[in-house]
């Protein structure tokens, strides 16, 4: 590999967010939450915000089809029900793409990790940089998370990098 240089790090952080970022419209988290939740935590938000405002979610659905239709000016989004099989077609203003960033955690089997004698923690796992004070750590992943979690820790001083794929 030319010019590559390795450098050894203490604790690897692989890429949710922080709260006052992670919240839905019109309900904002408690000032006393922590600014990263735990899974736990994140869910019960979730449940709160759907009681909240009366939301009626619909489970085991599978999106088959969305596209915008302009004679309408509706988003068509085309589901079918994965326990009978029967296609529903809903009409909307707005779409929204969740594509499950608050899904379980998640670390690759990468070559040579069992060497790695640092610590390793998921995004999901992270609290605070406090504790990184003055360690060497690696954010896997540049999306909004990996973002603010570098931030976070280099405010606490760390000596943090940055490693993302384009």
């Amino acid at each position: 590999m030319d010019n590559f240089s390795k450098e050894e790090v203490e604790v690897v952080v692989v890429g949710a967010g922080p709260s006052d970022f992670c919240s839905l419209p019109f309900m904002p988290h408690a000032t006393s939450s922590p600014k990263y939740l735990s899974k736990n935590e994140f869910i019960q938000y979730l449940d709160e915000y759907v009681r909240h405002f009366n939301i009626k979610p619909k489970l085991q659905t599978c999106v088959e089809l969305a596209f915008y239709n302009n004679e309408e000016k509706k988003w068509n989004v085309q589901s079918r029900d994965v326990a009978t099989g029967e296609m529903e077609l809903y009409a909307c203003n707005f779409l929204n793409l969740a594509t499950g960033e608050n899904n379980e955690s998640y670390i690759p089997k990468v070559v040579g990790i069992d060497n790695f004698n640092g610590k390793m923690i998921h995004s999901s796992d992270y609290k605070s940089g406090e504790k990184y004070n003055d360690k060497k750590v690696l954010v896997i992943g540049s999306e909004n998370s990996g973002m603010e979690i570098a931030f976070d820790l280099s405010n606490y001083g760390s000596h943090t990098s940055i490693v993302c794929r384009f």
